[in-house]
This record gives C-alpha cells, sequence and structure tokens, in this order.
C-alpha cells in the first residue's frame, strides 16, 4: 500500500509543481474561486472562457479521489483562500470498488476540513457524473449523489449541483453525444452543458 501511495503521489507531483509555478508568476489572487478534482476538471481547459471569469483557478488533477484531495488540501485548497470551491470528485472513488458509504465518510472528512478552516467560503458539490465506461457503476452514483444532496440541503454556505440528470437520456442511459472517444471524458459539449449548469 505504501509503495502503490508513494507512486500516486510521484504521478501527481508534476502536476502540483506545474501548479506551484503557474503561482509564482500569476502572484497573490484575491477573491480566488477555486475548482478542484478529478480530470473531469483537470481537462476542462477553457473553464475561466466557459464561464466569464478571469477568477477561476482550474486545479483539478486527473484521477484524483475524495481522498486524495484531502491528503493534499492545504496544497491544492487552503493555499488559496478561495472564496468559493467547486469540487468534483466521487468518480474514480467508486470505480476502485469503494461503496457509496465509503466515499461519503471521505467527503465528509474532506467538506469538514474546509468548513472549519474556511467559515465564510461557498462550497460548491458537483454530483458524481454518469458515463458510458462506466455504465455499470450508476446505480452506486445514484446512492451516492442522493447523499451528497441530502447532506448539503441541511448546510449553510454549501450547495449541490446536480449534473448527472441532465447527462442522462429518456431511456435512463449516458447522452452519447456529451463524450470524447473513451467514453469517460466530457467533449466540448458535455462541458457546454456544464457550463449552463454552473452559471
Amino acid at each position: 500500500d505504501w509503495l502503490l501511495q508513494q507512486k500516486k503521489e510521484n504521478v501527481w507531483e508534476k502536476e502540483f509543481a506545474a501548479f506551484d509555478k503557474k503561482d509564482s508568476l500569476a502572484g497573490k489572487r484575491a477573491n480566488v474561486i477555486l475548482f478542484t478534482g478529478s480530470s473531469s476538471v483537470r481537462m476542462w481547459r477553457s473553464i475561466q472562457r466557459d464561464l466569464n471569469n478571469d477568477d477561476i483557478l482550474n486545479r483539478g488533477f486527473g484521477g484524483s479521489t475524495y481522498a486524495d484531495l484531502d491528503r493534499d488540501i492545504e496544497r491544492i485548497v487552503f493555499r488559496y483562500n478561495p472564496t468559493k470551491v467547486f469540487i468534483y470528485s466521487g468518480d474514480n472513488d467508486l470505480n476502485g470498488n469503494k461503496s457509496p458509504e465509503e466515499v461519503f465518510t471521505e467527503f465528509r472528512t474532506l467538506y469538514g476540513k474546509i468548513k472549519r478552516r474556511l467559515p465564510s467560503t461557498k462550497i460548491y458539490i458537483i454530483s458524481t457524473k454518469p458515463s458510458i465506461s462506466r455504465e455499470r457503476l450508476i446505480p452506486k452514483y445514484k446512492v451516492f449523489n442522493q447523499y451528497l444532496k441530502d447532506f448539503l440541503k441541511h448546510e449553510s454556505n454549501a450547495a449541490y449541483i446536480d449534473i448527472f440528470t441532465p447527462m442522462m437520456d429518456a431511456e435512463g442511459r449516458p447522452k452519447q453525444d456529451l463524450f470524447l472517444g473513451d467514453n469517460l471524458h466530457l467533449n466540448k459539449k458535455g462541458y457546454a452543458l456544464w457550463t449552463d449548469i454552473i452559471k
């Protein structure tokens, strides 16, 4: 387990180093709107333009989970002191054979740390998305998303963003035209849908 963890950290160290370089060039920012999470965020390269906001920082790192974000929270979240933070995760977590209950517990740990350290920061949790390549996991995604929704409706300065429902077709399957060739990651149309929902 330790060796696997080291490999993971080494993989992301390149991404984290790239963040460090961007931060050093940009200098200190005020009013940061932070987007983080796994590859669906990392690959959203047009996010500032799409959401029409130069205060947005994209700090997604591919293949990550809630537990990974929790472990690196100082470097990925707290250093920016964001006014708003949008988090997309859960997809890789559930694909890694964890139960919705286990992932929800890890989400609660992360969420609690952010609330305690940044009590005035608005937290937006983006639901786990459906995808063609992981269609078998949709029942688990539904359970997990319901946990998120039920929890967040009682929280102040926090909101649940449902991208799952609009990405499903009338037959209850992921819409075919929202994905790249890997049937997992979003294409331009997929991100356009996310943009409309988040706005």
